[in-house]
């Protein structure tokens, strides 16, 4: 038995929707400019987009397997794993950017959006460079989560076990704090003053962040 392998060719400058369903497979997209809109479903293997403009929304869905965005821009964009992880890089969201795992990481590296939503049971999430506008809600069962660099006007974390560590940008004073923490320690003093906000909702973990210009 041999996998087939099906290679369709488009325009740059193509402005349609594309919709695609896979059962078993690789999906590669690269080079598109201009698509209007991105629906993408499968089951096992692997998908990659790379150098995709969607002027419109954009939702992958990836059973099992590892789903990888590299340059990617869209208005709205929708990423779900089941098993094998999410990695965004230099994606670029004007709306909202959801990003859900089950069982595998998170991983984000100049990465912005209006607003963030990242939910899943476990696995690590790490967040570099990451820049959201609005509000970053950060929902997970087990896993540690890592900041390097990143902010948001609102930092939310509700998680039941991990530790949240890392560097988040500006000096800690720009930032109100509420932690609320079961068994362990943060380095976090609460604060009502600031415009941005760090709340934090943690049942076995600790919150060690440090801040940096």
């Amino acid at each position: 038995f041999e996998r087939a392998s099906v290679e369709i060719t488009l325009p740059r400058n193509f402005t349609g929707g594309l919709e695609v369903k896979l059962g078993d497979g690789v999906l590669d997209m690269s080079d598109l400019d201009a698509i209007s809109s991105l629906c993408v479903e499968q089951r096992d293997g692997k998908t990659e987009l790379r150098n995709v403009r969607v002027n419109g929304s954009a939702l992958l869905r990836q059973n099992d397997g590892r789903l990888t965005l590299d340059s990617v821009t869209a208005d709205s964009l929708e990423t779900h794993s089941r098993d094998g992880g999410l990695f965004l890089n230099k994606v670029a969201v004007a709306g909202r950017l959801t990003a859900e795992s089950n069982d595998g990481g998170v991983n984000f590296a100049d990465v912005t959006a209006a607003n963030c939503d990242i939910t899943g049971r476990d696995g690590r999430v790490s967040l570099a460079d990451t820049r959201i506008d609005g509000d970053l809600h950060l929902t997970r069962k087990d896993g540690s989560v890592k900041l390097d660099r990143s902010t948001a006007r609102l930092l939310s974390f509700d998680m039941r076990d991990g530790n949240v560590t890392g560097t988040l940008l500006g000096k800690e004073s720009d930032y109100k704090v509420g932690v609320e923490i079961r068994d362990g320690s943060t380095n976090l003093t609460t604060s009502h003053t600031g415009d941005k906000e760090i709340r934090a909702k943690l049942q076995d973990g600790n919150i060690k962040l440090q801040f940096v210009d």
